[in-house]
Order: structure tokens, then sequence, then C-alpha cells
């Protein structure tokens, strides 16, 4: 996603504790030297994304992978992997 190029891809593992509500965001650097990077939050298409957030990992291929839960720690059988994509 050349959009992304130079971003930081990150999460908030959920907005509240007892919760699975979970955030992805992505920050982009300022065009100004020294000034601070804006921060967005990734809009996820096709579904509710309502988990904790474990992890991020890259394959070989550079694609981008979230590990989410709905549980506070990996749980076999209810945990996810998400691959991020552009939205269609």
């Amino acid at each position: 996603m050349p959009q992304l190029q130079g971003a930081y891809i990150f999460g908030d593992w959920s907005r509240q504790f007892i919760q699975p509500e979970g955030m992805l965001l992505v920050a982009f650097p300022s065009k100004e030297k020294g000034a601070m990077w804006t921060v967005e939050d990734v809009e996820v298409a096709n579904t509710k994304f309502h988990s904790y957030v474990l992890a991020f990992a890259q394959d070989e291929d550079n694609e981008l992978y979230v590990l989410a839960s709905d549980n506070t720690a990996p749980t076999r059988g209810v945990d996810k992997i998400y691959k991020i994509v552009p939205a269609d």
C-alpha cells in the first residue's frame, strides 16, 4: 500500500480493560521538520473489529498482519490474524 510508505502502523490494545475494543492506528510524519506526526484511526472494512490488539507481523513479501483476540491473552480458538490490505 503505497499510501502507507513511511508511516508507522500501531495499535491500542483496548480502549478499556474489560472489553475487547482495540484500535488500529497509523501515524504519518510531518512535512515540517520538528513538527508532530499526525495520527489517524485505521478504518476496518467489511467487519466489526471488536478485539484486543496483541501484535503486528510482517511477512517476506512485506505484507502486514495484526494478531487479535477476544480474550486478554492469546487463547486457542478465539484468536484471529488479519491481513492489512486496502479497502475495495
